[in-house]
């Protein structure tokens, strides 16, 4: 699913769940505050200023990160992947380009395997510059939960961002988990 940029001081959150028959049913990307979401991951206030960066021309290097959290049906967050991408830009071309991926796992077993970050299309010195992150989540105590999550964002040269999303597989699942994604300005 293909998350819209919001405007500034917003992201969009969309809400997807396992269903008992084994489909997943996603809800529509629904428009929150920046600030409550922060709040929500327990930014500091420097932290969620990041978040309400203008769309158009920031005035500091842009940060940009496309999330993806899994949560259990007791709402503990079992897996988390967010892929930050921080780029220069020149107005019209990326000029430098610094991605990290921050890793979450329940501490029941979960654990992160096989992560790296990959670029698959654009560069710099071009208009834009896509980033791909990548994780595998194994629950240790039976390895049949080994899940692949994938996020993507595309810094731009005139200090915006586009085409941010997710995807995971999940060899198992368990009906009532359900994951949350979004994209915005800013880094957790």
């Amino acid at each position: 699913m293909s998350v819209p940029v919001a405007p500034a001081g917003y992201v969009y959150l969309v809400n997807s769940e396992l269903l008992a028959n084994c489909t997943v049913a996603s809800g529509t990307p629904t428009l929150e505050s920046a600030s409550a979401m922060a709040a929500a991951l327990g930014l500091s206030t420097d932290q969620t200023a990041a978040l309400v960066i203008s769309n158009e021309y920031p005035a500091l290097d842009p940060t940009a990160t496309s999330y993806y959290r899994l949560w259990d049906v007791a709402n503990n967050l079992l897996n988390g992947l967010y892929l930050t991408e921080q780029w220069s830009d020149n107005g019209t071309d990326v000029t430098s380009s610094s991605p990290y991926l921050t890793i979450k796992t329940f501490p029941d077993g979960w654990v992160a395997e096989n992560y790296y970050i990959s670029y698959y299309g654009g560069c710099v010195g071009c208009r834009t510059l896509a980033v791909h992150g990548h994780t595998e989540f194994v629950w240790v105590p039976d390895i049949a939960y080994d899940n692949t999550t994938d996020d993507y964002i595309t810094a731009n040269g005139n200090g915006g961002y586009s085409d941010c999303y997710q995807s995971w597989h999940w060899n198992e699942g368990f009906p009532g988990w359900h994951t949350q994604t979004w994209c915005g300005f800013g880094a957790p």
